[in-house]
């Protein structure tokens, strides 16, 4: 049987937001990273800016994340922008998967939530 929305899981869902988002502030002025995969973005989303065609950053590509780094692009296209992307992205992921277990009647679905904002993989 599907609980109701209440006051208490809004609360509940703009905590994990607020600490997610909160978690990422340190990373936000890091640049672009060591990894050429984050310059390859930077680079990709530069020549598809310029061009106004499709290109791949890596296989298989990201067809989304590389069109909105485009467009943000003739705005100016920093490492901090990049990052901030990144980290709602997170709290995106951890709200939508704490609603997933809440809709699966999982009991304690905000310290699971918690518990995959935090894991190495997707925190960093």
């Amino acid at each position: 049987m599907k609980r109701p929305f209440s006051e208490n899981v809004t609360f509940q869902l703009l905590f994990l937001s607020a600490v997610v988002l909160l978690s990422r502030i340190p990373f936000l002025w890091a640049g672009f990273g060591a990894e050429e995969d984050s310059w390859l973005l930077a680079l990709t989303a530069k020549s598809m800016a310029l061009s106004g065609n499709y290109e791949m950053s890596r296989a298989p590509g990201h067809p989304m994340q590389e069109y909105l780094y485009a467009l943000i692009y003739n705005n100016g296209l920093s490492a901090f922008t990049t990052n901030l992307i990144s980290a709602l992205a997170s709290v995106m992921a951890a709200v939508f998967f704490a609603l997933a277990l809440r809709n699966l009647n999982f009991r304690h679905y905000l310290f699971a939530s918690f518990a995959f904002a935090f894991t190495p993989i997707v925190f960093i």
